[in-house]
């Protein structure tokens, strides 16, 4: 179980940052940690998290693809 939890967890951490990297709120992604008789407090995470990512709104995909978009431009344009 360790071995595979730290795994886990630098797997969350890259993640985060290709979220970010993408324009996307790292904080859309939780990793919390609950075994099988910790039914109650995987309950409180889940409303918890579902309540903080409806705070920050819908994705605005567009708006993303658009500076994604502008970004590559600009590194052509100076490549060039």
């Amino acid at each position: 179980y360790i071995e595979q939890n730290y795994k886990a967890l630098r797997r969350f951490m890259l993640l985060r940052r290709v979220l970010k990297g993408m324009g996307i709120a790292p904080e859309r992604v939780k990793l919390v940690w609950a075994s099988a008789a910790e039914g109650v407090k995987l309950a409180h995470e889940i409303d918890t998290f579902v309540e903080e990512v409806r705070a920050l709104g819908p994705l605005a995909w567009q708006k993303n693809l658009e500076n994604g978009h502008n970004a590559e431009k600009e590194i052509i344009e100076v490549s060039a």
